[in-house]
């Protein structure tokens, strides 16, 4: 089943065990009062999808790459809230991919890393 979809791109495989988590981002307008007391209101609230993705090859990083080269993304991925899957329009936030090793064949393989999509 297809729990994480970038751009119409399934990384499903791509996510490693354990690899897929939601945070709440709350924006808020807040403050300190005279006597020290926090104010504020709440903005709005926006979803944050926390991906640690597996070792990949050339291949599948060249997958990775073109499904977030246009930084702003739609992403579809199974929400925790509801079970479901879940359509958010998105940036891609940052990510760090390591060569891991160069096999003798030439094959390259990346380190595992982790990139975010936060609601735009």
């Amino acid at each position: 089943m297809p729990y994480l979809i970038v751009n119409n791109v399934d990384l499903s495989d791509y996510v490693a065990y354990q690899g897929l988590g939601q945070e709440d981002e709350t924006i808020v307008d807040e403050a300190r009062d005279v006597t020290g007391t926090m104010v504020g209101d709440i903005l709005t609230r926006k979803d944050k999808v926390l991906v640690s993705f597996r070792p990949l090859d050339a291949d599948e990083m060249k997958v990775f790459k073109a499904a977030i080269a246009p930084y702003f993304v739609t992403v579809r991925y199974l929400d925790n809230r509801t079970g479901s899957m879940k359509s958010i329009n998105a940036y891609v936030g940052n990510h760090n991919e390591k060569i891991w090793t160069i096999r003798d064949d030439g094959t390259i393989i990346y380190s595992g890393f982790d990139c975010n999509f936060i609601e735009r």
